[in-house]
């Protein structure tokens, strides 16, 4: 009897371990846009995960004169099959080089939605809530 419940103890702490090891995402494809919100992992076709961490309104502030319009920047934190992280800093700007997510992966579009709708970064009136944004990539893989 001690044996069948020392098992059944191993097999819990054995099933609990598992679980706590996956990782819940999106399966994504390359070159085809896909959506991502703050906290949310993409997990691409070879098993690699990109997960948003942050979204930062970086915009020329309304009402004031700038040199350019600024930017939405974000945060991804990129793993590989051997669990290796690196964050990578991405700006939605044009005049900003998107970075690799990978050696062999490159982030070849990215745009924005705000609040479900057209309304556009800076907020003029009201409060920011990187919460709020959509992000949608596009990813390339030189494979």
């Amino acid at each position: 009897m001690r044996t069948l419940v020392l098992l059944f103890t191993i097999a819990t702490f054995a099933a609990c371990s598992k679980s706590s090891d996956s990782v819940s995402c999106e399966q994504v494809q390359f070159d085809a846009a896909f959506f991502m919100t703050v906290g949310s992992t993409a997990c691409l076709p070879d098993g690699r995960t990109i997960e948003l961490l942050s979204a930062t309104d970086s915009f020329c502030p309304c009402l004031a004169l700038c040199v350019w319009e600024g930017q939405l920047d974000i945060l991804i934190k990129t793993t590989d099959l051997n669990g290796n992280e690196k964050e990578v800093f991405v700006g939605s700007s044009k005049n900003t080089p998107y970075g690799n997510a990978f050696e062999d992966v490159a982030i070849t579009d990215f745009t924005y939605i705000y609040n479900g709708s057209d309304d556009s970064l800076p907020l003029c009136f009201g409060t920011y809530d990187e919460n709020e944004i959509t992000i949608l990539l596009t990813l390339h893989s030189f494979q």
